[in-house]
């Protein structure tokens, strides 16, 4: 990928965009894989053994709470790996993949903490009168790359994000609402693409209540499970787009000045 020719300049909504897709496009292999074994998996088998549970009528299965809890830790990891390795691509950087997976690792605390921050926040935001809430969420967009990028700590990254977002906001605003759609629309393909298929083997099962799995089970829980494995690398990479965007052209960070970090 090509850096920016010149560092500098104005804020390009269609240009974080363009470069958010055309980096994921160029690893996509890495980031399915690691989403599949880090998010997917996890979160299709948990799922399949809570409903197994409520099939048996059990009130609680430990096994289903570790696929949750496994599903949880990999999505922190997975976002801090897709942010490293996003940020290091548009600076010209190949990154192998065990950095980027011992970076997504390393991160994995902050991250957590930093996302019970932000969420917290973001939520009384909305209680209180819901503005606040989406001014919060755009002031904060950025947090996650400042913290792994820049390696900072949990306040000092939503103070970096708050910093960087300055006079960009609503440009920051409408990228988050284009990602969410997009998101929305991906979902809901993958929705209707599960209930058809499953819909397509339960002939012949009986009406009545769920007693055992059915094709459209099975086949639902894998791809919703496939769409937040999406989602994550999605929000991971535009938030890192979004980082970059605004290092080059607010701050007149030169890419190789920005790769010295992966070094």
């Amino acid at each position: 990928m090509t850096t920016l020719d010149a560092v500098g300049g104005t804020f390009d909504f269609g240009r974080v965009v363009q470069r958010t897709f055309q980096v994921i496009g160029q690893n996509l292999g890495l980031f399915a894989l690691c989403a599949l074994v880090l998010v997917v998996a996890p979160a299709f088998i948990g799922t399949l053994i809570g409903l197994k549970t409520q099939l048996a009528e059990q009130a609680f299965s430990p096994a289903s709470l570790l696929g949750g809890l496994a599903a949880g830790v990999g999505g922190l990891i997975l976002q801090g790996m897709v942010v490293h390795t996003v940020v290091a691509r548009l600076n010209g950087r190949s990154v192998p993949f065990g950095d980027s997976l011992r970076a997504g690792a390393r991160f994995m605390l902050p991250l957590l903490g930093l996302g019970i921050v932000q969420t917290l926040g973001v939520m009384v935001g909305f209680v209180l009168l819901f503005v606040p809430g989406l001014i919060l969420a755009v002031m904060w967009a950025v947090s996650a790359p400042s913290m792994v990028v820049e390696e900072r700590g949990v306040f000092e990254s939503l103070q970096r994000s708050r910093d960087l977002t300055r006079g960009h906001r609503w440009s920051i605003f409408g990228l988050l609402v284009v990602y969410t759609i997009l998101s929305m629309i991906v979902g809901g393909v993958v929705a209707g693409v599960g209930f058809a298929a499953g819909m397509s083997g339960v002939r012949g099962v009986p009406a009545g209540p769920l007693t055992t799995y059915t094709p459209m089970v099975v086949i639902s829980t894998f791809l919703s499970s496939l769409t937040n494995g999406f989602q994550g690398v999605l929000v991971a990479a535009g938030a890192a787009s979004i980082y970059y965007e605004l290092r080059t052209t607010k701050e007149g960070v030169a890419p190789e000045q920005m790769a010295s970090v992966f070094d």
